[in-house]
């Protein structure tokens, strides 16, 4: 391994993993592992589900979401500008979405480094992953109108 990691600005657990797997003093699989139980144990309580924002409660909102699919799709763009509350909320719920996204995708990946025997750490991202699974499924109980929307641009719904 050529790298150089002096210059790069590194948690001293960083650099100490780092200079061990540079020295080959371990594996790629001993180093993913530790890399594993450093994010166990310094980020796990930050890899929780984050809610959706709560709906604006707003005449505008109320009739948005009482309009048809194809009506709705039909608004243009001065509806929006108008009820700018509208826009930021889908922004808002598509960005916490792809955030929980991704903290599930890294659990999932943590979840490999560990050892499949060490029950308490396996146990703890699998009681995470399922909060992540329960608001995913929450997702999926949508209007009827939006999972044929949903089917049509395959699966995709923020």
């Amino acid at each position: 391994m050529d790298a150089n990691f002096k210059e790069a600005r590194f948690s001293g657990m960083a650099k100490s993993l780092l200079n061990q797997l540079q020295t080959r003093q371990i594996t790629i699989e001993e180093f993913l592992k530790e890399c594993g139980y450093w994010a166990l144990r310094d980020d796990f309580d930050e890899l929780r589900v984050i809610p959706l924002p709560t709906p604006p409660n707003t005449a505008a909102y109320q009739e948005y979401v009482s309009l048809p699919l194809q009506r709705r799709q039909r608004l243009d763009a001065s509806f929006f500008q108008k009820n700018f509350e509208i826009n930021e909320y889908y922004k808002q719920r598509f960005m916490v979405i792809h955030k929980n996204k991704a903290t599930m995708g890294w659990l999932e990946e943590i979840a490999k480094y560990i050892p499949e025997e060490d029950y308490p750490n396996q146990g703890k991202i699998r009681e995470r992953l399922l909060s992540f699974k329960e608001f995913f499924q929450g997702l999926n109980d949508i209007p009827e109108e939006v999972g044929k929307a949903k089917e049509i641009f395959n699966g995709e719904y923020a």
